[in-house]
This record gives structure tokens, sequence and C-alpha cells, in this order.
């Protein structure tokens, strides 16, 4: 696969290949036509990106990926009306007829049943993404407060205001793309997803914390980027751990207090702090992704073992968070 580093700054090198998108190109076309507010200069230690600079203080980029397509595929219905869960179904069966098309009928029979998800079991396995009312609950638990700052790095979410409102209540200081380039900026890049997703990914990797709501590729390309300039904290969600803590707290069974310290306790160690990444010979598949801890390209430039010593390793509370209030 070639690499095409032409016109990219050195810190982004690393991705010229990354799903064979032309970042290159992506990358000229929006820090060439978007003079203000979203020119996002990624370096080693990168300023606050302009698009939020009139916003002074540090801001989280949330990766909120409660999207359609992304509801549809996983199957993940939780918080959803009836009509809705029903809509999702009807548009993964869709698609799944068309991909049964392409490979031939004969061979999509066997897996009709596979694609007869229960949504409820997916959650409790950690496997859908969190929505946004357990996002808003998830966040107060681990410190953020109403004047945080926040850049939702998504695309439309189901079922629009009416879903973020809770979020929206909790985090007053919430902003999108679409809320901070000019209609005639953001119209150029409107009609292309993978541009829409490359301005996204810029301000999460410019941001002070990233936190994705689902461990998919986008995540994990920025958490190993983010390690690449310095381990940026990056909080990666145990979804399993968070939907018992959620159910529990949200029946009566776990106080607010006992929530926010169980929440807290589970991503002691899980904000992209140094670690060794776990290597399979002969399962590449279910190793670590490259993309998302490169050990191999951060040990060029120091000794491995004190980079990945434990005398390294970060806790949660290090980074200025206390067990918090309920707003």
């Amino acid at each position: 696969m070639e690499v095409r580093s032409e016109g990219l700054p050195v810190s982004l090198w690393p991705l010229g290949s990354y799903g064979n998108r032309d970042f290159s190109l992506y990358y000229n076309k929006i820090t060439q036509n978007t003079p203000f507010p979203l020119q996002v200069q990624v370096h080693a230690e990168p300023p606050p990106p302009p698009l939020l600079r009139a916003r002074e203080g540090p801001f989280v980029a949330l990766h909120l990926r409660y999207e359609m397509d992304m509801l549809a595929f996983s199957g993940c219905t939780y918080g959803c009306t009836k009509d809705e869960s029903e809509e999702l179904k009807a548009l993964r069966c869709f698609f799944f007829f068309f991909f049964c098309l392409a490979l031939f009928i004969q061979i999509c029979i066997p897996l009709v049943e596979e694609k007869e998800i229960v949504s409820e079991e997916r959650r409790l396995q950690g496997l859908c993404p969190l929505t946004p009312e357990e996002t808003a609950l998830v966040l107060q638990a681990l410190g953020f407060d109403k004047e945080t700052q926040i850049y939702i790095a998504a695309g439309e979410i189901y079922g629009s205001e009416r879903r973020l409102a809770a979020l929206r209540a909790a985090f007053p200081r919430i902003v999108r793309k679409e809320m901070l380039l000019d209609p005639v900026e953001l119209q150029q890049f409107q009609n292309h997803s993978s541009q829409m997703a490359a301005l996204d990914f810029m301000v999460s990797i410019a941001s002070n914390t990233f936190i994705p709501t689902y461990y998919g590729n986008m995540a994990k390309v920025v958490e190993g980027h983010r390690r690449y300039l310095g381990f940026k904290r990056t909080i990666l969600l145990d979804r399993k751990r968070l939907v018992e803590l959620l159910d529990l707290h949200q029946n009566g069974t776990l106080p607010w207090i006992e929530f926010a310290v169980a929440v807290q306790a589970a991503h002691e160690k899980r904000i992209g702090q140094p670690m060794r990444r776990r290597v399979i010979a002969d399962k590449p598949k279910e190793e670590d992704y490259f993309y998302a801890n490169p050990q191999e390209c951060l040990c060029e430039r120091t000794n491995c073992d004190d980079l990945l010593g434990p005398s390294n390793s970060s806790s949660y509370r290090e980074n200025e968070h206390t067990i918090p209030s309920k707003n």
C-alpha cells in the first residue's frame, strides 16, 4: 500500500495510507478552503484549533457513534421508540438483501438467522454504542461539569435534537462542525462523507481529551495517533462494565456517588497511557490493532522498557478529576 505524505506536516505522515484514503488531498483541501474557523494544524504539541479559540479553555472531542447506519448494522435499538426500532431493522434488512445479491443468493439463507439480532443481548455484551443519554451520565461520573466544552465528532445523530436533549442539558457548551463553519465553507464537504469525517478526525487529534462511545475504526486510529503525539488523554470506555453500572444506577440500586466512583475506577487504566500491544503471531485478527497502539513506531524514539514500564503508567485521577456531584 502506497503511503502518500506529500504536503502533509510530519505529524500526519503515519496516516498517509489509512483506509486507502488520500489524506494529503483531504488535508490540503480542508486547510486551504476553510479560512476560518476550521484550519486545524496538527503538530507534536498542537495548539487549540482555531474553530474553538474563541471559546477559551480545554475541550473534549466526543465521538458519539449514535448514527442511523451504526445502529442499523449493529442491531442496537436501546432507547429507541418502537417505530424507530422498526425503521432500523428495515434498513438493516434492505442492505442485507443487496449484500446477498452481490454474493449470490444461495449463500445467504444460513446467514438470515444470524441477522436476527437481539438488541438487549448485544448491549449487555458491550457491543452497542452508548446512547446520548448514557453518555451524559458517564461524562458527569468521570468528572466533567457544565463548563466543559464538547465538540461532537459525528454525523447526524439518530433522533436529532430529541436524543441530544439530555446531553445538552448536562453540557450546554456543545458544538458541532455544522455550528462552527459557515454554510458556504461547509457546503464543499457535505456530499463527501470521508471529508466530513476528516474534519472530525483533525479536531479529535487536536482535542485535550478524546472519548469515543464506540470502538470503531476512526476511534482506533485517533487513539493511535494521539499516542504518537505523546500519549494525549484518550478515554476508552468499557461499555460492558458501564452498561452494568448504568442499569444499577438507573433502577435505584446504585447511588450516584458509588456509581461515579465505580465509573472512574473502571477507567483508571483506559486513558491512552503507554502499554504493550498484544501480538499473536498465528492469529493476527485477535491481536491488538496496530493503528490503535503503534508500539513499534513509538519505541523508535525511546527505550521501550522505560516507555512501557509501570512507572510511566498514569492513573485516571492524576488527570485533575475528582468524584463529582451530580448536576
